[in-house]
Parts: C-alpha cells; sequence; structure tokens
C-alpha cells in the first residue's frame, strides 16, 4: 500500500517511478546476465538528480530530505536491487565520510564530481579477515614524509572493481602508539600500486558488481587524510548509520517488487475452478507477506523522519534495516512459493531474482546478528526511566 508523508516525498516517487520505467525496467535481465557495471545507469540517475539528493547544494547537491532519497532507492529495488545498489554507493558511503570528516576542499573538490556521476567510488572496509570486526583491520599506513604508504587487502568491496577513488579504512602508526584506525581518501584506484580484480558469479545484485583489492606500497598524499588519526570509528559508524537507511529502502524496495508480482500471480492463476488468491492458504500467505511490508516500511520512513529531525537515528537505522532486510527475505521467499514454477525459473518470470537479491540484505554494511548486537548497546546507553 503505497503512501507519502510529505509532497516531497510523493514528487520524487513518482519522478522516481518515472525513471524506473524509461532506464531501469527495460535492461534488468540483461544486467544480470552480464554481470557488467552499468557506467551509462550511474550517469542517468546522475541526471535525474537523485545521487546527490539530501546533500547541501553548495557541494552539488539537491539540498532534499532523507526520507525522499530513501524513498528513491526503494521504488529503484522495486523494479531491480542492484539499480538500488548503485544509486546509493556514492552519497551513501563515498560522499558522507568526506562530508564528515574531510576538509571543506576535499569537499568541493569531490563531492560535485561523485554527484555529478564523473567519479565513481567505493568504500574499502572489509577484509578476509576483517569484516564486522573492525578492530582486526589488518590494511596499514605508514606515514613517510608528506605521503602515506599504504599496504594491505580489502575484499567484499562493492564496486571495488570499477570504482575510479575510494575511501580506505585502515589503521596509520604514529611513532611509538599502538597503530589508531583511520580513514584515508584514495584518489587513483587505477595506481600500478593497486592490483584488484571482480569477484564472479555472485548469487543476487549482479550488475552492482564486487571486488578484491590488494595495496602495494601505494603512495597518498597526507592531505587526503579524512578527519585525525584515529577517527576512523566515529567516522564509520556515522557513515553506516546512514547505508543503513539505504539497505533497509532497497529491501523495502526488494519486498514491495516480490509481493506485487506474487499477488498478481496469485489472482490470474486458476486452480480447482478458481483464482489461488481465493483459497485459503494463499490467503493467508498475501495477508502476511503485506503486514510484514507495511511495518518494515513504516519502520523504514520513521528513521529517515528521525535523521531528517537530527534526531539521534542510530537504533531506528539498526531496526530498520534489521526488520526490512529479514522481511525482503520472507516475502521473496514467499513469493516464490506462491508463484510455484513460474517464480522458480528465470525464463518466465524474475521473482526468482528478488529471492537471490534479497539474501545480500541481511550481510552487507552489517548482518542481522550485528544489528541485533548494536540496536541493544544503543538502548542500553539511553534512559527510559
Amino acid at each position: 500500500m503505497e503512501y507519502n508523508l510529505t509532497s516531497e516525498q510523493a514528487q520524487m516517487r513518482e519522478k522516481a517511478h518515472l525513471f524506473v520505467k524509461e532506464f531501469v525496467e527495460p535492461y534488468t535481465v540483461e544486467y544480470d546476465r552480464k554481470e557488467e557495471y552499468p557506467r551509462e545507469l550511474l550517469r542517468n540517475l546522475a541526471e535525474a538528480g537523485f545521487l546527490g539528493y539530501p546533500f547541501p547544494k553548495e557541494y552539488g547537491g539537491g539540498g532534499g530530505s532523507y526520507l525522499a532519497f530513501v524513498t528513491v532507492a526503494e521504488e529503484l529495488a522495486r523494479a531491480d536491487a542492484s539499480a538500488s545498489v548503485i544509486m546509493l554507493l556514492n552519497p551513501s558511503l563515498v560522499a558522507t565520510p568526506i562530508f564528515l570528516g574531510g576538509t571543506e576542499e576535499m569537499r568541493k573538490r569531490f563531492l560535485p564530481l561523485l554527484f555529478s556521476g564523473e567519479l565513481l567510488g567505493c568504500f574499502c572496509l572489509t577484509e578476509p579477515e576483517a569484516g564486522s570486526d573492525v578492530a582486526s583491520l589488518k590494511t596499514s599506513a605508514e606515514i613517510s614524509g608528506d605521503e602515506f604508504i599504504i599496504n594491505g587487502e580489502k575484499i567484499f568491496i562493492q564496486q571495488g572493481d570499477v570504482a575510479d577513488m575510494g575511501i580506505v579504512v585502515c589503521r596509520v602508526k604514529v611513532g611509538k602508539e599502538k597503530p589508531k584506525i583511520s580513514v584515508i581518501l584514495v584518489e587513483d584506484l587505477n595506481d600500478r600500486a593497486v592490483q584488484r580484480r571482480r569477484l564472479q558469479r555472485k548469487m543476487g545484485i549482479r550488475a552492482a558488481t564486487t571486488g578484491h583489492l590488494v595495496f602495494k606500497n601505494l603512495r597518498v598524499p597526507r592531505k587526503n587524510l579524512i578527519g585525525e588519526i584515529g577517527d576512523g570509528f566515529k567516522i564509520i559508524f556515522e557513515t553506516l548509520n546512514g547505508g543503513r537507511l539505504g539497505i533497509g529502502a532497497q529491501a523495502v524496495g526488494i519486498a514491495q517488487g516480490a509481493f506485487d508480482r506474487a499477488f498478481k500471480r496469485a489472482k490470474q492463476r486458476v486452480q480447482f475452478g478458481r483464482p489461488i488468491i481465493e483459497i485459503g492458504a494463499i490467503e493467508s500467505k498475501i495477508a502476511e507477506m503485506a503486514t510484514k511490508l507495511e511495518a518494515a516500511r513504516s519502520l523504514l520512513y520513521r528513521a529517515a523522519c528521525a535523521k531528517d529531525a537530527k534526531q539521534d537515528y542510530r537504533v531506528l537505522a539498526c531496526m530498520a534495516k534489521l526488520f526490512a532486510s529479514e522481511v525482503a527475505n520472507e516475502v521473496a521467499y514467499d513469493a516464490v512459493q506462491v508463484c510455484g514454477g513460474s517464480g522458480y525459473i528465470g525464463e518466465l518470470s524474475d521473482v526468482e531474482k528478488f529471492y537471490r537479491d534479497a539474501r545480500i540484505t541481511e550481510i552487507y554494511e552489517g548482518t542481522s546478528e550485528i544489528q541485533r548486537l548494536l540496536i541493544t548497546r544503543y538502548l542500553k546507553e539511553q534512559s527510559f526511566e
């Protein structure tokens, strides 16, 4: 049941809907099968004004609300989750740390290029032995005069195989002090000191490609440090809080897209002399799917409104990401069940694609298990007396 809380949200939803009809729906099957990053889609998203929408206009943004921004992400995922990821990554995980901790010079130089689609970025956090446990990162940056020398390995990096630049989370050692988690902007990922490749045969979101990167004595100017040495944890968690709203929106969109198809099929498919939507077991399943979906959407919008109001939205972001991602998986699973054989075979429908795409939402930008830990931690910080 589509609804909007503001006129701005309604306008952006309609704009996204029209965009999807022209630039997303005709190509979803091709994108999924080719497993190649569609740079032209990024440019189209930029021209529509979606990439920088919630950022200040002085940096090339749209000056809009986060509520409207996540609504765009939801509408894109309703047709193709990959398109939603491609829209979200530059603003959520690349522009955000620059906006939060970068110098004014850095903001004015990089943000407009990220929002125009001229630059494609990636967020280099996860390593082979360090994902949810950020404190275990091994990638290091040694100070050498006016430069950092970066060595290490990153994996499961969204767009890491094709990105022009990257936000690299690493350890920086100063003198005899213990190395501190810090964030450095790498301007050129095509440098010879960076080896990278595409990770193949992904289960879902195949057009939003994923990379493996190795840094071998990569030299980066010290002025590219985002924030101060040791600010890494603060910048990472503030970045991921907003990113979780994006994943929550993607999950809601996936659930809605899967539901739309299951509902349509249930009305058309006739068994035992009547449409299967009139059979009790299917009626119950449809009702449960719709109820979960509406609850997830309401929680997502509540969290986005809290962010727009500059309230502490951390716990709501975790809740929205956790609940919406689990709902996406449950609704997509039930959609395949309702559609039966046609839902299982990609030649007959794209329902199976929604099922594949939904799975990642419980894994990236904090697993469901991590969200539960964070929710409890944040609740303990608050007073309910």
